[in-house]
């Protein structure tokens, strides 16, 4: 390795001169930036590369460092352990010019091999970095030189101008000459299936007709697809280059940033199937012809010889040499034949994507032909709740003051419901009306702890309710609406990224939800119908004792009420976390946009003096971002005043939960056991706790980067009063600010673990016992 490095160093010593002109000539002349051939792709490619060649230099440096430090580290620690020193390893390289047997000769020679092992490997990663970076430019040329032709030719023109099809007019001789070759390939293919069967050379079975027939339609539509083609080219390209000139032509004054990413959508499409499709008909075309020449190789006999894809018949193909000729006609004629069809069939559907491109960019221009203000926009998040809001109504739980007394008594009915499953639960436990093994009481405790934090959570909402909904209007009011005169475009994206996510959240809990009671419906209905003995039937998720399931009539009225109630029960439960942590992602977007506006109070533009600001500005400013970050520690202190006692509940609840779904997946696994119900039951419940967990952390990390933001004001030369209040707003984001369990622990991932860790040592205890 050494003898390595010093030969590469050598080398790049003696050559360094040209070296330097390379390295220049990749940014100079042709091969600089140049806009306008390449346009913004071509910057955007440089930049790329740069970006890459650094990242390169940084993750090798880095694993370079860590390896020679590892050799420093495990050569001193043998040091310091040994006293003998035949013990004691140096770095890295073997020393063999004197005995190591004292610590001075030790230290001596462990410095000399820090030193020079150190130089030598940053040299050698340094070399190494400088020569792939300059591969990964010479690439990038060729990329760049690679979308000049693009521009200036399109793939599918290309393609089909290889295929001696040119859609222009005025083509060389030469060029010409290749059509006319081009197309008596074609026609011979179409001919050589009508001698073959017209003529029948020799006898030919119900598979080869059946080959021949599907042939010959392709390879007859084929032609038909060139002819009109070629009848209209005129018209084909004058309606091809319309799509990007006069009205269609890209227009970002127009469409601005959405017109560029529906144009590029549309070209980035069009260009992957076009890669796509011809890597897939090479595949198709040449496995025919490898499959054919593997016949010829490992068969004597003709006989057994196979072509590529036609069946030949003008003569018999019984000499080596004959197969040749009729291999090499069939794959250059079928190659030049498949990809003239698949490029134009791309053509043709890569105009019809651009015409779909060019619908939604009108679209786009008449939806903003009148402007979308702030006002307009502020209505588009009036409500980020409403979603939950309205299921949480559906279930029974409404949040507002004048309800109808016809909702009243359908809320009585819902909660007549849910506490029936309650009360169910305990008359299992109590009554005793059939016997129950562990595996049903394990059951019972689960499903009766998740039944009761349901209803503890029910009570805290309805109890709290105008202060629930007091601090959620809050949310996008006052101070914390959308204001994107302060945050600009940074706040809409944050804020629409908030309820985005909540609603994605929503729906994929919502799946995930009805998959896991469903399937308890299911298979207790699959039960039911495949056995006629009532003691193999089963009930969907709670054990019933009331009465004893004997009959079809009995079952299907536990079946109904328990469809009912629980499912009633599960969307309730449901809509209630995610309406509280969607609350927890709102705030922490608050405080990141918070942030946004303390980052950009003073401009970052080298350009202003920020000492010229005039105070009375900044002190505005400040006095603006002191009142919006008081107001979102406050609002944070009154949601955890509302929720930390039913998430200390929540938490400690769903611990059992947890451990006794784990128990009640792994006791009995075949075909007939509650297994695959009690796995994503568990799941749900772990889903559950996790967003919990995971919001709470982000309330953590998003009140913790205004410190950052404050940081990164461009604070030198401004009033020194306006210094201080941004010290004192980082001294107070310094404080930890988060959601508590009960004021007893922290909300966050670590929370998580911990739940995680003690679930499953109770589940190890309660499976050692069992």
């Amino acid at each position: 390795m050494l003898f390595l490095g010093v030969f590469k160093v050598y080398i790049l010593l003696k050559n360094r001169q040209l070296i330097y002109k390379t390295l220049d000539i990749l940014q100079e002349g042709v091969f600089a930036p140049n806009t306008q051939r390449g346009g913004q792709l071509e910057v955007t490619m440089v930049k790329d590369c740069i970006r890459y060649t650094h990242r390169q230099v940084f993750t090798y440096y880095t694993l370079g460092v860590l390896t020679v430090l590892n050799g420093y580290t495990m050569a001193l620690t043998s040091k310091l352990r040994e006293s003998d020193y035949h013990l004691w390893e140096v770095p890295w390289v073997p020393f063999g010019l004197f005995e190591v047997s004292t610590t001075f000769r030790y230290y001596v020679v462990y410095v000399y091999q820090a030193t020079g092992i150190t130089c030598f490997g940053f040299i050698i990663m340094t070399n190494d970095l400088l020569i792939v970076g300059v591969f990964t430019h010479v690439r990038t040329q060729f990329n760049i030189l690679a979308n000049f032709l693009r521009n200036i030719v399109p793939e599918h023109m290309l393609g089909l101008k290889a295929s001696g099809i040119s859609l222009g007019d005025n083509e060389s001789k030469l060029y010409r000459a290749y059509q006319l070759f081009a197309f008596c390939a074609f026609a011979s293919v179409v001919l050589e299936e009508i001698c073959m069967l017209t003529l029948y050379r020799r006898g030919i079975d119900i598979t080869e007709v059946a080959t021949l027939i599907y042939m010959y339609l392709t390879h007859s539509v084929g032609l038909i697809k060139f002819f009109v083609m070629l009848k209209n080219r005129v018209s084909v390209a004058a309606s091809l280059k319309s799509l990007h000139e006069g009205t269609f032509a890209p227009n970002f004054e127009r469409g601005g940033a959405f017109e560029a990413e529906t144009v590029k959508k549309a070209i980035e499409t069009t260009r992957l199937q076009l890669v796509a499709y011809y890597i897939l008909a090479t595949i198709t075309i040449f496995n025919g012809s490898i499959t054919a020449l593997v016949s010829k190789l490992t068969k004597k006999d003709p006989e057994n010889w196979d072509l590529p894809w036609l069946p030949f018949a003008i003569f018999e193909v019984s000499t080596t040499f004959r197969f040749y000729v009729v291999y090499i006609w069939q794959t250059i004629s079928l190659t030049l034949f498949c990809y003239a069809i698949v490029t134009c069939d791309l053509l043709i559907v890569g105009a019809f994507a651009h015409i779909r491109a060019q619908f939604y960019i009108l679209g786009n221009f008449i939806r903003n032909m009148v402007p979308h203000d702030s006002e307009s926009q502020q209505q588009w998040f009036s409500d980020y709740f409403w979603i939950h809001k309205l299921i949480l109504k559906a279930t029974g739980i409404s949040l507002g003051k004048n309800d109808s007394k016809l909702y009243r008594a359908y809320q009585i009915f819902v909660f007549s419901l849910f506490a029936s499953d309650i009360v169910e639960q305990i008359c299992m436990v109590t009554l005793y009306r059939r016997v129950i093994d562990i595996t049903e009481i394990a059951t019972l405790i689960y499903m009766l702890s998740t039944l009761t934090l349901g209803i503890i959570k029910f009570f805290v909402l309805l109890n709290n309710r105008t202060s629930v909904t007091a601090s959620l209007a809050s949310l996008h009011e006052g101070i914390f609406a959308p204001n994107f005169e302060r945050g600009g475009a940074f706040e809409a994206e944050t804020v629409k990224k908030a309820v985005a996510t909540t609603r994605l959240q929503l729906a994929i809990y919502y799946i995930w939800s009805t998959a896991t009671i469903f399937n308890g419906y299911i298979r207790a209905l699959v039960l039911k119908l495949t056995k006629k003995d009532p003691e193999n039937w089963d009930v969907p998720w709670i054990p019933f004792a009331l009465f004893e399931i004997s009959t079809s009539f009995r079952f299907y009225v536990v079946y109904v009420w328990e469809i009912l109630s629980l499912t009633l029960f599960c969307y309730a439960i449901v809509t209630s976390d995610l309406l509280i942590v969607g609350a927890f992602a709102h705030i922490a977007a608050q405080f990141y946009i918070l942030g946004n506006f303390i980052r950009n109070m003073v401009p970052h533009d080298l350009a202003i003096d920020a000492s010229k600001i005039p105070k009375s500005v900044l002190s505005a400013k400040m006095k603006y971002a002191i009142v919006y970050h008081h107001a979102l520690i406050e609002l944070v202190e009154k949601f955890e005043d509302l929720f930390n006692v039913l998430i200390l509940i929540e938490v400690s609840g769903n611990t059992l939960v947890i451990c006794f779904g784990m128990y009640m997946s792994t006791v009995k696994i075949d075909i007939n056991s509650r297994t695959t119900r009690e796995i994503t039951f568990t799941f749900a419940i772990l889903t559950q706790v996790y967003f919990y967990c995971y919001y709470g952390n982000e309330i953590t990390l998003a009140a913790e980067s205004v410190a950052a933001a404050c940081y990164d004001v461009n604070f030198v030369g401004t009033d020194l009063s306006f210094q201080k209040s941004l010290l004192l707003i980082i001294c107070r984001s310094q404080r930890p600010m988060a959601l508590t369990i009960g004021k007893f622990a922290t909300l966050n991932i670590g929370t998580f673990i911990s739940i995680m860790r003690a679930s499953y040592s109770y589940y190890m205890v309660i499976s050692k016992n069992k």
